[in-house]
């Protein structure tokens, strides 16, 4: 600020600034787009184990059951993360991030 001294400066309210969420929420939107789109690709395997043969049924059954698992675990850790303070929702991502990843594993061994 031209004019001004040290005085007047130090007199100035401290300037805080807004907790952006906006990394948090994409983030949360983001998780919760994948895992809906896991649902859907869980339910055509559903679909596709429930007319398949006897020897193929039991293989898509424990894909199935897999990505019921993968896809709760998911759920649960995101649960975790929305429940946490915005400003320790970085603590939860991590474990969110690695609940994707085993989800997107099991996806694409069923879809393979």
């Amino acid at each position: 600020m031209p004019g001004a001294t040290k005085d007047v400066v130090k007199s100035l309210p401290n300037f805080v600034y807004a907790a952006s969420t906006v990394a948090r929420d994409q983030f949360i939107a983001n998780a919760e787009t994948d895992i809906s789109k896991s649902k859907e690709i869980l339910v055509a395997q559903e679909k596709k184990a429930s007319v398949a043969a006897t020897d193929m049924r039991a293989k898509l059954d424990s894909q199935v059951a897999a990505l019921q698992n993968d896809i709760k675990s998911a759920e649960g850790k995101l649960a975790e993360l929305k429940t946490a303070a915005a400003n320790r929702w970085i603590e939860f991502e991590a474990s969110v991030i690695a609940a994707k990843a085993r989800l997107r594993k099991s996806i694409h061994n069923a879809t393979a």
